[in-house]
């Protein structure tokens, strides 16, 4: 048994452990370097911003299902760590109905378009 903690929640390390007390706690925080370095964020502000949303994508309002989590949607103008905009999730809303949008100006032309057609 070592003097130290698991590197992610402090917890006791038992028999051969050095350096997480379990894979949850390997993988938490290696979600949490990922957005450190990915987005400028820490897996803590990514679960508060989802508590915010009341657990649903900010676009659909609908909560994640099966395995899969609201990915961080943010401004790509600036590259990867750009502003926050909000939790989405993967598919539908980021990947068809943000995609590679720079602004919201064809999404509120398709927007009218959709509620008053012109035929």
């Amino acid at each position: 048994m070592t003097d130290s903690g698991c590197f992610g929640c402090g917890g006791i390390l038992v028999g051969r452990q050095k350096k997480w007390c379990s894979s949850e706690c390997e993988k938490r925080e290696g979600r949490n370097t990922y957005m450190l370095s990915r987005y400028g964020i820490s897996l803590l502000q990514w679960e508060e911003l989802f508590e915010f949303q009341g657990g649903v994508c900010a676009i659909c309002k609908r909560p994640p299902y099966g395995r899969r989590v609201l990915v961080v949607d943010h401004e790509h103008s600036s590259g990867p760590s750009g502003r926050l905009r909000g939790l989405i999730c993967s598919v539908p809303c980021n990947l068809k109905i943000i995609g590679k949008h720079k602004s919201g100006d064809l999404l509120r032309s398709a927007a009218n378009y959709l509620d008053d057609p012109p035929a």
